[in-house]
């Protein structure tokens, strides 16, 4: 590795408040990931260069890793468990969560208030369907939606892909339903990716380096397990399924 040019000082951290440090470990708790968490710590500058890649094994090991990087490197977790030291949708092991990434459209004159109004508007359509209510972390720029549901174990190919139509149906519906509620606003289709990682709340995000923006958690995060939710998603993948046939 090149030595760090004289006259630049490595950056320093930016220190955890209480309420950061307990949005952190709420954010790992809530993962109830049983055996390793994997972290990623993106350069903001240089946001396609290959990212360091830590595995954690217990709430004080991620703790210490956000404190270390807070504020020099945008930090993000991934939300289904893989196994120990698998970093790819084929090491995925484990789904305890069902996560919805909510943003503006790409060239939409949408606002984060906007984003906001369709997250509640989602909010209130779960609790009208008889679903738990979804808990809301604040982004920096969106606004991401969380369910707790009972933990779905992966042992084939298979299994995984089905899990992840049932995700891809579900935000397909969810898009389609709110398209004339929200313009502009759409939940982001990749999430689907049982991979994907997922912004560390308590965290500064970098997307624009100069004027760094804090994310938090608004409602408690919660292990409300919502088994009738899991079961429609799944239904949904049965549907997508029978369709490609």
């Amino acid at each position: 590795m090149p030595a760090r040019p004289e006259g630049k000082p490595r950056p320093e951290p930016v220190p955890l408040t209480a309420e950061d440090e307990a949005a952190v470990g709420e954010f790992y708790r809530f993962l109830a990931h049983d055996e390793e968490t994997e972290i990623r710590l993106i350069n903001a500058k240089h946001r396609y260069a290959k990212p360091p890649i830590l595995f954690l094994h217990s709430e004080e090991e991620f703790l210490e890793a956000v404190r270390a990087h807070n504020g020099v490197r945008e930090i993000y977790a991934g939300w289904a468990e893989r196994t120990p030291g698998g970093t790819h949708t084929s090491d995925v092991r484990r789904a305890t969560l069902l996560p919805l990434d909510l943003d503006t459209q790409e060239g939409a004159e949408a606002t984060t208030e906007d984003v906001l109004a369709l997250a509640e508007a989602l909010r209130v359509w779960a609790e009208d369907e008889g679903f738990e209510t979804p808990s809301r972390v604040l982004s920096g720029n969106g606004v991401h939606l969380y369910w707790a549901i009972p933990p779905v174990e992966f042992a084939t190919t298979e299994e995984r892909t089905r899990f992840s139509r049932g995700l891809a149906a579900f935000v397909d519906f969810l898009n389609a339903q709110f398209a004339d509620v929200m313009p502009g606003v759409e939940v982001d289709p990749q999430v689907k990716d049982l991979a994907r990682l997922m912004r560390v709340p308590g965290t500064l995000n970098l997307k624009n380096p100069a004027v760094p923006k804090l994310t938090a958690v608004v409602d408690p995060l919660e292990r409300r397990e919502d088994p009738q939710l899991l079961e429609y998603v799944l239904g949904l993948a049965g549907q997508r399924e029978l369709r490609a046939r």
